[in-house]
């Protein structure tokens, strides 16, 4: 036997050991924590329970419960700090002031691939909000900024691979809804091996017929790297039972006007969300772009995307298996799967 097939055998049995363990991880540990506290059978409900209030109904272990703990005192005193640069930015108000929904997320996770490559994903982030000085006045601080995935598939190399080495963030969001239309202007500076700065503005809005939904988005933007730009996202949502189970097909495309680079994205599959901490899809994707050979397939696949929320507000994680086939790798087959947790405050 080779040493590449021993190595092969070797990483695929680790894998599988792997994802068996987060898929019983994945099923077993929220229903503990949700045991008593708040039923299944009500989907896409949002409602406070008795484990948001005091924690009472879920008899969590006591590892979990200084995890909560510890994470409400984290949430409060970044709550506080919030609230005192909100009135110290802020003319003095009159009535009730909306809550405070300042927001700190870690995300930690990694991508295993059966070809040997396992590439880690560390991000974090900060959504500072003021309601005093504004309504719709946002501050983002985050390293990476999600706009730049449209085109590509979220699990190819480009996107699998993405960790700290990603750009900084640090800017102010303007926010305004005209006639059901969200418009955002978000002019940033972005800090990877210099400083520069960003633009972009974009409107989004989204319909309901029946049971049939669109969603399109348009960003235009400018970038201190890539030059200015554009990009399109459509979404069309076609709901089979309930609001549980779903038809989804997505396009979306960025384009670099002096670099002439199109890159184009279209997928389509089905989506099961049966409440609002668990939720299921499977959808098989096509990539498109041009190079100095023309406009061709770049990549194309399957992933199935599994989302579970291990603690309400606080923990949830994501498994994605795929399949993917990339011109970059000469269309051979990669199996694989990302796997990821996030951490709110």
């Amino acid at each position: 036997m080779s040493v590449d097939l021993k190595f092969s055998l070797k990483f695929l049995n680790n894998f599988i050991v792997r994802f068996i363990c987060t898929f019983v991880f994945i099923v077993y540990v929220p229903s503990v924590l949700y045991a008593q506290s708040e039923s299944v059978a009500q989907p896409n409900k949002d409602k406070p329970t008795k484990v948001d209030k005091d924690d009472e109904g879920a008899n969590p272990s006591p590892f979990t419960r200084e995890l909560i703990r510890a994470n409400k005192a984290a949430s409060e005193e970044i709550d506080k700090a919030a609230d005192i640069i909100d009135k110290n930015v802020s003319p003095k108000m009159a009535g009730v002031v909306g809550k405070n929904e300042t927001q700190v997320y870690v995300l930690l996770g990694g991508d295993f691939a059966d070809n040997g490559d396992i590439e880690s994903n560390f991000r974090y982030g900060v959504q500072l909000h003021l309601p005093r000085f504004e309504r719709y006045w946002k501050v983002k601080f985050a390293n990476q900024d999600e706009k730049r995935d449209r085109g590509q598939s979220s699990v190819t190399r480009q996107q699998r691979t993405r960790n700290t080495n990603d750009d900084v963030f640090l800017g102010v969001s303007f926010m305004k809804n005209w006639d059901r239309v969200e418009v955002q202007y978000k002019p940033q500076i972005a800090i990877n091996d210099g400083v520069g700065l960003d633009h972009s503005i974009e409107a989004d809005t989204e319909y309901e017929f029946g049971r049939f939904n669109f969603e399109p988005s348009l960003e235009f933007f400018a970038n201190h790297d890539d030059g200015a730009g554009s990009s399109i996202s459509l979404k069309f949502v076609y709901w089979l039972y309930k609001k549980m189970i779903s038809f989804e097909q997505g396009n979306d495309a960025r384009f670099l006007y002096l670099r002439n680079i199109l890159a184009e994205n279209h997928f389509a599959g089905f989506a099961y969300t049966p409440n609002d901490r668990f939720s299921v899809s499977t959808h098989y994707f096509r990539s498109f772009g041009n190079d100095i050979a023309g406009y061709m397939l770049s990549a194309y696949g399957g992933y199935i995307t599994v989302n579970s929320v291990i603690y309400k507000k606080i923990l949830s994680m994501e498994v994605k298996p795929y399949v993917v086939f990339e011109r970059e790798e000469n269309f051979k087959q990669i199996n694989g799967a990302l796997i990821n947790f996030r951490l709110n405050f």
